[in-house]
């Protein structure tokens, strides 16, 4: 279902109806995380989605969620480091780099592995500090 779900993104597009202005994508908050539970064969997958370059395509990754195990998904990304060689673990749209790389926003260089990209640090919202004492 993740597949299917990620590739009518990327042929169609995405973007949320709030997001501002479609020609100027605002990649933060043109994203949405859901849960899919897939009856056949019995799985459970955390989707992330986000517009793409220009609201032309989309961005999306997908984490299986183990057997006996249980997750949250609030209103952010959760997925964070994914091993891009582990098929069976993650999904994920083609080229999920490469807007990354083009904004700077991550660099192949600087990720511990060539097979390993960080999903949530490089596409996740995290809120500067206002100077608010928690």
């Amino acid at each position: 279902a993740v597949e299917t779900m990620g590739t009518i993104a990327v042929e169609q597009g995405y973007y949320v109806d709030d997001a501002g202005n479609p020609a100027l994508p605002n990649y933060r908050d043109s994203a949405d995380c859901l849960l899919v539970g897939d009856r056949e064969p019995g799985e459970l997958w955390n989707f992330h989605v986000l517009s793409g370059r220009g609201n032309t395509s989309a961005i999306w990754a997908a984490q299986r969620i183990p057997a006996n195990h249980v997750t949250v998904v609030a209103n952010s990304f959760t997925i964070g480091k994914m091993n891009l060689s582990d098929t069976d673990n993650f999904k994920y749209s083609p080229g999920i780099t490469d807007l990354a790389e083009e904004k700077g926003w991550w660099r192949r260089e600087g990720a511990d592995s060539h097979e390993h990209f960080d999903f949530f640090r490089t596409y996740g919202y995290t809120p500067k500090a206002t100077g608010i004492e928690i």
